[in-house]
């Protein structure tokens, strides 16, 4: 669901400036607007978590999600569809977080959550083909593509629904609603059971976020997202442009490339020459290696098969820093969706000016970047996954 919304983004991208008549500096309004979702995420998660239980805010994030997709069917006004994207991002904020604690307490949580993303990047695999095959039938038809994730986003309402919500979550629901608004502590007795988030205070909120962000690993680890994600957004965001309309379909060789190394490398990843550390920082450097081919081989082929290719070799990097607290996992996944915000709009800026060639040397940076910060990040307490925040 989440992959269908962010991976038709780069597919769309042409057809968005022709149908609004907007220079590529105006996307950036988008990538804004998406980060304020996380934003507004970042402070009222744990409220939310604390008043209704992850269950509770699984659901308010994908009402919020069905909201955004169906307001983009009729082609609105730009202003309304850059508001959207504010829409979508809160509604997958709230259920990325929650998922990814939930999967994260599991027992070789890293093999699940490499599932997880892997099904991320089956969304992000399958955007591409569709986007580009519903836009390209006929001016003006790019909208028609958002009734797909409306769809799965009803889906998803109903699956959460079910799995999630019992007789008594029901039965609780209807008291609630024939005798009014309950006390706080009320309405989370009843979870108490299955949630601990759904015990804490008001003041514990407060003092639960301040201790988080006291802990040095969290910050470092979220630079290493900032920067991943600032990558992977800009190259993946861009390429379509850099390469021109015919090269709609290029995205989806890197989102394979992506899904099939979440769904296979994840162990390996995990494993090997002692786990994510030195794994990540080989990926890097090949990474590096294949952006510098695209910058310095002037061929389209060339460029479309080692884009492709970073996509497999970017696709381990999300699951390997998941082992986490989920009210730091929550700080870390903003400051993530701020590079993912700031770097593509600071491409578009420079773009609108000097050329989408400017794509390059800014994703080689970012490249670098991402594997200096990523050697300063710990090792996760993989004995404990889920019950600290890192060594």
């Amino acid at each position: 669901m989440a992959g269908l919304n962010d991976g038709s983004i780069g597919t769309l991208l042409p057809y968005l400036i022709e149908t609004y008549n907007i220079s590529t500096s105006f996307m950036g309004i988008m990538y804004a607007t998406s980060f304020a979702g996380w934003a507004l995420m970042a402070v009222i998660m744990l409220f939310t978590v604390a008043g209704l239980g992850r269950k509770g805010a699984l659901v308010i994030g994908a009402i919020f999600y069905a909201i955004s997709q169906v307001l983009r069917i009729w082609t609105p006004p730009f202003p309304l569809y850059a508001v959207t994207f504010f829409l979508a991002s809160l509604g997958q904020a709230y259920q990325d977080v929650q998922a990814n604690v939930f999967v994260s307490e599991i027992k070789a949580s890293h093999l699940y959550l490499g599932l997880i993303h892997a099904i991320y990047s089956l969304g992000l695999l399958v955007a591409p083909l569709i986007g580009n095959t519903i836009a390209s039938q006929a001016p003006g038809q790019w909208p028609y593509y958002y009734t797909v994730p409306f769809g799965i986003a009803l889906l998803n309402i109903t699956l959460v629904l079910a799995a999630f919500f019992d007789k008594e979550d029901y039965r609780e629901i209807r008291r609630l609603s024939q005798f009014g608004k309950p006390e706080a502590s009320q309405f989370t007795e009843t979870r108490s059971r299955r949630s601990t988030e759904g015990s804490s205070t008001f003041k514990e909120t407060i003092q639960e976020m301040k201790e988080t962000l006291s802990y040095r690993a969290v910050w470092q680890l979220s630079l290493f997202y900032f920067f991943y994600l600032g990558a992977s957004a800009a190259v993946g965001g861009w390429t379509v442009l850099f390469l021109t309309k015919s090269a709609g379909y290029v995205p989806t060789g890197t989102f394979l490339g992506s899904f099939l190394a979440r769904l296979l490398m994840a162990h390996l990843t995990h494993t090997w020459l002692g786990g994510e550390h030195w794994m990540l920082m080989i990926y890097c450097t090949i990474n590096l290696a294949l952006q510098l081919v695209a910058w310095l081989v002037n061929n389209v082929i060339a460029t479309s098969v080692a884009v492709s290719v970073m996509g497999f070799f970017f696709g381990p990097f999300f699951a390997s820093g998941m082992q986490i607290r989920g009210n730091a996992l929550a700080f870390i996944l903003v400051v993530a969706q701020l590079g993912a915000s700031i770097f593509p709009a600071v491409t578009g800026v420079v773009a609108s000016s000097k050329g989408v060639i400017v794509l390059q040397p800014i994703a080689v940076a970012l490249i670098v970047l991402t594997a200096i910060s990523w050697w300063f990040v710990p090792t996760a307490l993989r004995e404990k996954p889920g019950d600290g925040v890192m060594d």
